[in-house]
């Protein structure tokens, strides 16, 4: 008899500390993915290297990642590192350590696992200064100051191969992922794309960091409520103009399969109704008599 899977509608933080749990449950799980996330270290690296969001996306495969041998337990030290926030200079100075090889963060990682990651951090250095001399405003200068290594990482890889999918797929195999684990983005893109929100007073609210918690210190627990209700949520470009997105063909074969649809706790909003207004999911779920269960939050949502 064929093993159930599960999907699950997901976004940001909120379910990482579900995962061990779901786990030992079974293994047989689709995690999907939104990437419209722009704020805190999402929206550095968007703001100079471009792309979609992959905070939330590396945050997740980090914490469905399996670290057992001493190679793989010194590669997530590394990737796990963030750079100090003492000062964007000293930052600097160490990001350029482990450039140059000298860090102690590649200890215990082999000659060829070292130069497979050092690689990508190479090509996101090269796209760092191709940027810096295009245009020399301190805009796009990329701060250093509390950077993931793994999220540069990763965006290295992104840049390299023009997307998200096989990033995480390299991702999944390095850190020993089993393959029935899949996370899949909802779309594939190499664009920067958020959303925003129309409220029934007419006005609209710009970028999903200033509609779930806004402020220039982002406060994950931040619970005064909107000016006015939300009517619709929608997609945006780099200059705020509504797009439409297709979902990925993966995704929505994912939906169309027979299994049960988990909507994980979150952000209502900017986690699960910006993955259900991607072009063919609302069809593939209304078409489908799977079970489906929502998982209520823990506190209240903004």
């Amino acid at each position: 008899m064929k093993e159930h899977r599960y999907t699950i509608l997901t976004g940001g933080t909120a379910w990482n500390s579900m995962v061990s749990a779901m786990n030992a449950v079974t293994q047989k799980v689709t995690y999907i993915h939104t990437i419209s996330d722009n704020g805190g270290s999402s929206r550095k690296i968007i703001n100079v290297f471009g792309g979609p969001s992959i905070g939330d996306i590396r945050s997740r495969l980090n914490r469905l990642a399996t670290y057992v041998t001493p190679e793989s337990k010194a590669v997530k030290t590394l990737l796990d590192h963030r750079l100090t926030k003492e000062s964007s200079e000293d930052a600097f100075y160490e990001w350029k350590d482990i450039l140059n090889g000298t860090s102690t963060l590649w200890t215990g990682i082999s000659r060829l696992e070292k130069g497979f990651i050092h690689r990508f951090f190479e090509l996101l250095e090269d796209e760092r200064l191709k940027k810096e001399s295009q245009n020399r405003a301190d805009d796009n200068k990329f701060n250093f100051s509390d950077a993931s290594l793994g999220n540069l990482y990763f965006t290295g890889m992104r840049l390299f191969f023009h997307g998200l999918k096989i990033p995480i797929a390299i991702f999944s195999n390095l850190s020993l992922i089993p393959d029935t684990i899949k996370v899949l983005p909802i779309c594939e893109t190499d664009s920067p794309i958020s959303i925003a929100a129309k409220l029934a007073n007419g006005s609209t609210i710009y970028g999903q960091n200033e509609i779930s918690h806004p402020g220039e210190f982002v406060d994950k627990n931040f619970d005064q409520p909107l000016i006015s209700p939300i009517e619709k949520i929608f997609y945006i470009n780099q200059l705020n103009n509504p797009i439409e997105i297709n979902a990925d063909p993966d995704v929505l074969h994912d939906l169309s399969e027979n299994r049960t649809l988990i909507y994980s706790m979150g952000s209502t909003f900017t986690s699960i109704i910006a993955s259900l207004i991607a072009k063919g999911v609302g069809e593939c779920i209304a078409n489908k008599q799977n079970s489906k269960i929502l998982i209520l939050n823990g506190e209240n949502d903004r």
